[in-house]
């Protein structure tokens, strides 16, 4: 009977497909009851085209964004989903099994070679690798034959230092993890910040079980390790959805941002040429000043002050706080590149978009007299 058998089917880049457990069948629901949740338009969409259409009827801007925003997923590509390379360690005859009848590890063996067991997924795989390690001591406590002590004994120890080249591989190969780390055409709720937190614990729990699963190799101490520790995290993944909806909010926000400064920029050039007078740098003819610069703070106030500043912060704390986390559990190069591509970089842009439209109410004010934000 084979102790340890490698899963022989490609696993679908899809939902979780393993009916072991009540458990395993939730997770595999959660990814599609999240879509159908958040599916709405946010408000700073609207917020942002209001913002726009407002500045291009006050200050005579075309009345239309210049171009659309770029699609960034066009040249970016996930990394190669891995192969699991590593050789069996054992195999068990069935009056070997009889022997384990009295210990967890027996239960854990038959259960991994069931019909369902030998098509389980990584991540289940995983649980059920820790399992193992944490059942091989009561286990040894038996009355074994010297043979089956010997075997176990090589092949649990072999297994062990399989197990964070195991995690690794589940980071990489899971396709609903995958298919957040791409991104859906799905704008971020500024309203959030429970999935913030929910997403942050998760990524902070598997670099804990990262950490964890490295020390017990060299240890042996296998019990401060919860078996389901990384299911229940990928779980709280696919529910929050927070890393699929920051990588496409920061980027579809940011190219919005800089195509109104391109034409703030670019008004501001045109109207200070055609100005009065070198002393009077005020776009806005006199005569019109009394009545446009109270609507131009009032657009100001309403839509910067009130949704385009605070979202901006938002996906920037977002990034602050995940980014680094997914660098350390990615260590691999190519998957550092991902991440630098897909959410640091993105998120670069949007400070220097922020910042050039700060930049333009600064010199909004300097030369008209309306309140223009602090810099940021």
């Amino acid at each position: 009977m084979p102790l340890f058998s490698t899963p022989p089917l490609p696993q679908p880049d899809s939902a979780l497909t393993s009916t072991l457990s009540p458990r395993s069948a939730a997770i595999a629901l959660l990814l599609p009851l999240c879509l159908l949740l958040t599916s709405c338009q946010p408000p700073i969409v609207d917020a942002m085209d209001d913002y726009q259409q407002r500045l291009s009827k006050v200050l005579q801007l075309p009345s239309t964004l210049p171009t659309t925003p770029p699609d960034a997923d066009a040249a970016l590509r996930l990394p190669a989903k891995p192969q699991w390379t590593r050789p069996e360690h054992a195999n068990l005859s069935l009056l070997e099994m009889m022997e384990l009848r009295g210990c967890a590890l027996g239960n854990l063996i038959a259960e991994r070679n069931n019909s369902l067991g030998k098509v389980q997924p990584w991540l289940l795989r995983l649980e059920y690798e820790i399992a193992l390690q944490q059942s091989w001591p009561a286990c040894q406590q038996l009355a074994l034959s010297d043979s089956l002590r010997q075997k176990l004994s090589s092949a649990m120890a072999a297994k062990a230092q399989d197990l964070p080249a195991l995690l690794q591989h589940v980071l990489q190969d899971d396709p609903n993890l995958r298919q957040q780390l791409f991104g859906q055409r799905r704008w971020l709720s500024a309203e959030g910040h429970a999935g913030l937190g929910q997403t942050q614990a998760a990524l902070q729990s598997l670099l804990q079980l990262q950490q964890h699963l490295a020390a017990a190799t060299v240890s042996g101490q296998w019990s401060a390790i919860a078996p389901q520790q990384a299911v229940d995290a990928f779980a709280a993944l696919y529910q929050s959805q927070v890393l699929a909806d920051l990588s496409y909010s920061t980027g579809e926000f940011t190219a919005r941002l800089q195509q109104l400064n391109q034409q703030l920029w670019q008004w501001q050039a045109v109207a200070t040429s055609s100005a009065n007078a070198a002393s009077d740098q005020c776009p806005i003819p006199p005569h019109r000043r009394a009545e446009q610069l109270p609507i131009v703070q009032t657009i100001f106030q309403r839509f910067y002050l009130g949704h385009i500043q605070p979202y901006s912060a938002a996906l920037d704390g977002y990034s602050q706080q995940l980014v680094p986390l997914l660098l350390k559990l990615y260590p691999e190069p190519q998957w550092q590149q991902f991440i630098q591509q897909r959410y640091a970089t993105p998120a670069a842009d949007l400070r220097h978009a922020l910042q050039r439209h700060v930049q333009f109410w600064q010199w909004f004010q300097q030369h008209c007299g309306t309140i223009a934000p602090r810099p940021t």
